[in-house]
C-alpha cells in the first residue's frame, strides 16, 4: 500500500514548519526509505508525504507514538546538558561516539558542533546557529524537556504538530524556532518576562531531528552552519520550497549544496517554487529567536525523481 498524506499544520513558509517536515521525513526514512516529501499550495505551503505505508493519518500518528519511545532518542541527548562544552570534553565524547558512527550521539556531535571552532574567552566549542538559548537555559537540557513532554501524551502532541491547530499548549522550551512564540514587549500588556511562552513540543523535537541535515563547520575558527548566511551583521536561515516529491537523500543534497541559492529565475527550471528567509534575531546575553519568514525570491529548478 502506498499512500499520500497532507499534513496541514506543517507549513513550509515557517522555519519551524519546514524543519519539522524534514525531521518527520528523516524519521520515517529509517523504516520506509521510499517515503518522499514535497510542499503543496493550499492556504499556504503545506507538507505532503507520499509512498507511505499508512492508510490514513491515524496510522502515521500510531507509528510516531511508537517511534518516540525508542532509546536512541535518549542516546542522542543524554551525553551532556549543553552543546557548549569544553574542547577536551567534546574530543572525549566524539572519540567515544566514533566507535559507532551510526549512533544518534555521533550524529549530533559531528554535525551540531563545529570541530575546530572554540570560544577563546571560555574555551568552549561553538555550536550550531540553531543554538538560541542562554542564561539559565541549556540546549540539550531544553531538548530533554521537550522529549519528556511528548512522551507524556504522544498522540495529542504529534496530532497537534502535524494536523493542528498549533495551540502552543506545551510548557517545554521552543528553542527559538517558532516566530509565533516570540513575546514582543511593545505588543503586550505586561512584561514578557512574567509569562511563560508555550510551544508545539512535537514540532520542536522533529525540528531537532532535522538539524544534522545542516552541519556546522569551522573556517579558521569561525562557526559556519549550513543553510545560514550573514548579511548586515545578522545571520539568516534560508530554505527552498520544493513542489517535487523528493527523498531524504535528495533533500539533504539540495540543502547542503545550496545549488538553488544564488541563481535568478532565467537560469533555472521548474521544481522550486519559493525561497524563504528567516532572520536569527539575538538579544540579551545570547538568547535568540527566528523572526517571521519572508519570501526572498522566486526560483525554479528541476529536481524530479524517477
Amino acid at each position: 500500500m502506498s499512500q499520500t498524506l497532507i499534513l496541514p499544520a506543517l507549513i513550509g513558509s515557517s522555519p519551524l514548519g519546514f524543519l519539522a517536515s524534514l525531521g518527520l521525513l528523516k524519521a520515517l526514512s529509517n523504516d520506509f526509505p521510499s517515503v518522499r516529501l514535497r510542499f503543496v499550495m493550499q492556504d499556504d505551503w503545506v507538507a505532503e508525504l507520499s509512498a507511505l505505508p499508512f492508510a490514513d493519518t491515524d496510522g502515521l500518528l500510531a507509528w510516531l507514538c511508537s517511534w518516540i519511545k525508542a532509546p536512541d532518542h535518549d542516546e542522542r541527548i543524554d551525553w551532556a546538558d549543553d552543546l557548549r562544552v569544553s574542547e577536551a570534553s567534546y574530543r572525549e565524547q566524539l572519540g567515544e561516539s566514533l566507535k559507532d558512527t551510526q549512533s544518534a550521539r555521533c550524529e549530533v556531535l559531528s554535525t551540531l558542533i563545529a570541530d575546530g571552532a572554540v570560544d577563546k574567552s571560555k574555551g568552549l566549542v561553538k555550536p550550531t546557529l540553531f543554538y538560541m538559548v542562554s542564561g539559565q537555559q541549556s540546549f540539550l537540557g531544553s531538548v530533554k524537556e521537550v522529549l519528556a513532554d511528548i512522551r507524556k501524551q504522544p498522540f495529542e502532541r504529534f496530532q497537534e504538530a502535524t494536523l493542528g491547530p498549533w495551540a502552543l499548549s506545551a510548557k517545554a522550551h521552543g528553542l527559538g524556532l517558532d516566530p509565533g512564540g516570540e513575546r514582543m514587549h511593545a505588543l503586550r500588556s505586561r512584561a514578557p518576562a512574567s509569562e511563560k511562552a508555550g510551544s508545539v513540543s512535537a514540532a520542536t523535537w522533529l525540528a531537532f531531528i532535522a538539524m544534522p541535515i545542516f552541519p556546522s563547520l569551522s573556517e579558521k575558527g569561525r562557526l559556519l552552519t549550513t543553510g545560514f548566511h550573514r548579511a548586515k551583521s545578522k545571520d539568516h536561515f534560508c530554505w527552498p520550497i520544493c513542489t517535487e516529491a523528493l527523498s531524504l537523500s535528495t533533500w539533504s543534497a539540495l540543502l547542503q549544496t545550496q545549488s538553488w541559492a544564488n541563481r535568478n529565475k532565467s537560469q533555472l527550471r521548474s521544481g522550486i517554487a519559493e525561497v524563504y528567509q528567516s532572520t536569527r534575531h539575538t538579544f540579551g546575553q545570547g538568547y535568540g529567536v527566528f523572526r517571521p519568514a519572508k519570501r526572498v525570491s522566486k526560483v525554479f529548478l528541476s529536481l524530479k525523481e524517477d
